[in-house]
């Protein structure tokens, strides 16, 4: 079944506050005092019934929980552009220019409500002429703290860099097929304060721009695969490009990656979650020396790792960390995963130093990636696709590699058999 990660925002205008002031670099004879016929901005958002933790910082993925599409409390940055009226299309040097309406913040409400308001509670309104088009994104602290916009031809965008942890969305308002039916000409007045007493809203779908890889680590055979825990998780990506969120033709749009050699090319590290809301590395908060390791697992006190092969026979893998959010459009990825074993099946400590650790270095392949019925075969890792990726233990010595198609979109799936496989040995 497709699951799109979808949030549809509505909005009854955004251009002004309702101050007495001028109107956020507005044209003068535009500006609106929030006077009993002005149309104020009621935005809101739509998900499902369901709730997500989130941090102010690194945030993960959006969503991603099993059902779980919803906004939890993030900052949704809101632009409005003057647009032609009898075309649709925006002006280009509006958006380029600096007489336009500049990040509004919107907070995505953290409970089931569709509600989202405006930072500090704002009220803004539509002027009282013109109609415009409304962008937005969602870029986690990928664009830093203050974000600085610049422009191309006819774009706005920001640069970005992402460590994985990161979820990129945008969104441009757009009318349903129904109502553009129902205003007929007016269409390209929306979105303006005319359509809006018309009850026409903003309505935002937000888009990821990204491809998510979820991980689980599976017990197989019967040497004790409970025993062997996941140190660390990476995949090979670049990281670093333009955000370009408002814009005029839609081909312009989205993540727009800088280059990269192979030998350039970094490793995005899959974290986890801590306690206060906070991403980091999958054993940040383990440690041990040689000297707190018992012959007997039994009396260990400490914590080998917090994500260990399922059971032999368990009906499920375990889940390892948060997603892994990567660049998409590639045919693979690089992928390595660094596994520990101190004990063996019976609960004997591992004498032999050189078997308690491995890093097994695959290639996560769009060619192995079997489609579900009815889809095509792939030829890329897409955008706004989620990969469940499963990692099979036998101990330290066998490692194989499954990879199905996750929650948002359904794709295929991966197989692979890294003791079958020698064009990943290493040399």
């Amino acid at each position: 079944m497709k699951r799109f990660l979808l949030y549809a925002m509505m909005t009854a205008g955004v251009l002004a506050s309702c101050s007495q002031g001028e109107n956020d670099g507005l044209p003068q004879d535009d500006s609106v005092n929030g006077g009993t016929d002005a149309a104020p901005i009621l935005l809101s958002a739509v998900a499902p019934s369901a709730s997500v933790e989130a941090s102010t910082r690194s945030a993960g993925t959006v969503g991603g929980k099993g059902d779980a599409n919803v906004w939890s409390g993030q900052r949704l940055h809101i632009f409005a552009f003057q647009k032609d009226a009898t075309t649709g299309e925006t002006y280009g040097d509006k958006i380029t220019g600096d007489k336009t309406f500049f990040d509004k913040i919107g907070i995505a409400a953290s409970d089931n409500e569709t509600v989202v308001k405006w930072e500090n509670d704002q009220t803004l309104y539509f002027p009282r002429s013109g109609a415009y088009d409304f962008f937005g994104y969602y870029a986690d602290d990928a664009l830093g703290a203050n974000p600085t916009y610049e422009t191309g031809t006819n774009t706005l965008y920001a640069n970005f860099t992402i460590d994985g942890s990161q979820d990129l969305m945008i969104a441009k308002a757009k009318l349903s097929t129904e109502q553009e039916a129902a205003l007929g000409d007016d269409k390209y007045k929306a979105y303006s304060a005319y359509t809006a007493r018309k009850g026409y809203q903003p309505a935002m779908t937000f888009e990821h721009l990204l491809t998510r890889l979820t991980f689980n680590i599976q017990g197989m055979g019967d040497q004790g695969p409970e025993n062997v825990y996941v140190k660390s998780i990476r995949v090979k990506s670049r990281n670093t490009g333009k955000l370009v969120f408002a814009y005029v033709t839609d081909t312009d749009k989205g993540a727009v990656f800088d280059q990269f050699t192979p030998e350039t090319l970094p490793f995005l590290y899959l974290k986890e979650r801590n306690m206060q809301g906070v991403m980091q590395a999958l054993d940040a908060d383990i440690t041990f020396t040689e000297a707190d390791l018992t012959e007997d697992i039994k009396d260990f006190k400490g914590t080998i790792g917090k994500y260990h092969a399922s059971a032999t026979g368990a009906a499920n893998a375990t889940p390892v960390g948060e997603a892994l959010l990567v660049e998409p459009g590639v045919t693979s990825y690089a992928l390595e995963v660094d596994v520990v074993q101190y004990y063996n099946k019976n609960g004997k400590i591992i004498t032999d130093l050189t078997q308690r650790e491995n890093t097994y270095k695959l290639n996560l392949d769009i060619a192995k990636v079997a489609p579900p019925k009815g889809e095509p075969t792939p030829t890329i890792f897409e955008a706004s696709k989620s990969y469940d990726v499963t990692i099979q233990v036998h101990g330290l010595t066998e490692i194989t590699l499954t990879a199905k198609l996750g929650e948002w979109k359904d794709g295929g799936s991966i197989v692979f058999d890294p003791d079958n496989d020698f064009s990943n040995d290493v040399k």
